[in-house]
């Protein structure tokens, strides 16, 4: 369906006799007038069809090539749409922006990618018909992104479309609150976006500990008021040309503006994705199989580990070194020094968390329990909070007490890729000082 000239939406016979009054529900049950309802929705088809496509592809090249108990029946892993490109806090740096596009092609599992297309199909149906091919095309690009860099903002890892699915629905909301003819249908809609919503933040508090999953609300909200502020500007249907001719020129602007955006970051995301397919880029190889790491040897604090093989050291000082991507989160930190006592030794997980709850009253941390580090007993606890700007943490600490010194192994990542670092790094850590175990200095090699 092509998209309609400046004209108003309403038939000929219409405009000429005037708009007529609002029909009643009884007398009008549907939300476009009944001339567009021949018309294919091909924005919203298109999008659906791409989203379902681009998620088999993915899962059957990854079982393809030989890992279905990684892959599953159509999930993907965590550490596999982080490198396809998740929205994380990452994408609001120079250089991640890419994820905004990226992450709302991504989709976790079926039933994610299921309820999404079915949503969307639903009512992006009844706005394409409404307001044409390129507006709703617009607004499923403009709130995805806008989706994307909310639960970014809040420090969130996520991919879908649902962003784009609820601004499909703020942008209904806006024009038929704008146009006499549709303004029936406003309660309704209201009361779905409020639905919405609301079930987002009702699942999260009741549902998500048995799902093991969150919804991004604000993810949701962030999509919703991208699409709404887009239909306060798109024509009203029904309305006058006079009165329109302003709107429709802020709004070939604000198109402008979205298709812009959209292929800048669509062309970097496609050559993220290039990299991958052909090679030039190992990053989606790593997610995959955790073992692409390079060693590091440290030598002031006796002992060698293996990281990512993009992270280098970001910190380092005496009796400690932290390592990362070039950034804050996530990382992998060593300390080192000596054990004072039980009372006020920095080592004593009681003495940690307490230090860290008065940062983060929200800090839930689960119990020590003795675990083996290299060879030697080490006692394992980890803490769940969260940051301003950086969303669910996961911080893991290992404690390893060797006569009168200790050290302490810190990993630190967003929720999702808190557990796939620690299996990756934790095996490789081997003791390099003089009276270490046999066989640990083959291993550091």
């Amino acid at each position: 369906m092509a998209e309609r000239g400046p004209g108003p939406v309403a038939a000929p016979e219409e405009v000429a006799a005037g708009v007529p009054p609002a029909p009643t529900p009884e007398a009008a049950p549907a939300l476009v007038p009944p001339k567009r309802r021949a018309a294919l929705p091909v924005a919203t088809w298109t999008f659906a069809i791409v989203l379902l496509a681009l998620h088999a592809l993915l899962v059957v090249s990854l079982r393809h090539d030989g890992r279905p108990a990684r892959v599953g029946w159509g999930a993907l892993p965590a550490p596999v749409l982080w490198a396809l490109g998740a929205a994380s806090p990452e994408a609001l740096a120079p250089g991640g922006h890419w994820r905004l596009f990226a992450s709302v092609l991504l989709h976790q599992g079926l039933v994610h990618l299921f309820l999404n297309v079915y949503a969307l199909v639903l009512i992006g149906r009844s706005l394409e018909r409404l307001a044409g091919t390129i507006a709703t095309a617009a607004v499923l690009l403009a709130s995805g992104m806008a989706g994307a860099w909310a639960s970014a903002w809040a420090g969130e890892l996520t991919v879908g479309a649902s962003g784009a699915v609820l601004g499909l629905l703020g942008a209904l909301v806006a024009l038929v609150g704008r146009s006499p003819a549709l303004r029936w249908n406003l309660g309704r809609l209201v009361a779905l976006s409020l639905l919405l919503l609301g079930g987002g933040l009702a699942f999260n508090a009741w549902l998500a500990p048995r799902f093991g999953a969150r919804i991004s609300n604000a993810a949701h909200l962030g999509g919703w008021i991208a699409g709404a502020l887009l239909g306060l500007v798109l024509p009203v249907p029904g309305g006058s040309s006079r009165a329109g001719f302003g709107r429709r020129v802020l709004a070939g602007l604000a198109l402008l503006g979205v298709f812009g955006v959209a292929t800048v970051l669509g062309r970097e995301t496609w050559r993220h994705w290039k990299a991958i397919a052909t090679r030039e880029t190992d990053a989606f190889e790593a997610a995959l199989s955790g073992r692409r790491l390079e060693r590091h040897t440290l030598e002031a604090l006796g002992l060698s580990l293996a990281l990512p093989h993009d992270w280098g050291v970001i910190e380092r000082g005496p009796h400690y070194v932290a390592f990362g991507p070039d950034r804050d989160r996530p990382y992998v930190q060593i300390i080192e020094g000596e054990v004072r006592g039980v009372g006020s030794g920095w080592w004593v997980p009681e003495v940690i968390v307490r230090d860290l709850q008065r940062r983060h009253p929200d800090l839930v941390a689960s119990a020590p329990e003795r675990r083996q580090l290299a060879g030697r007993e080490a006692v394992r606890f980890a803490m769940a909070y969260r940051q301003p700007g950086a969303g669910e943490l996961r911080q893991v600490r290992y404690v390893v007490r060797h006569g009168a010194r200790a050290w302490q192994l810190v990993l630190l990542a967003p929720e999702p890729l808190a557990e796939p670092l620690e299996k990756a790094v934790v095996p490789t850590i081997a003791w390099v000082d003089g009276d270490a175990r046999d066989g640990a200095e083959e291993e550091s090699r």
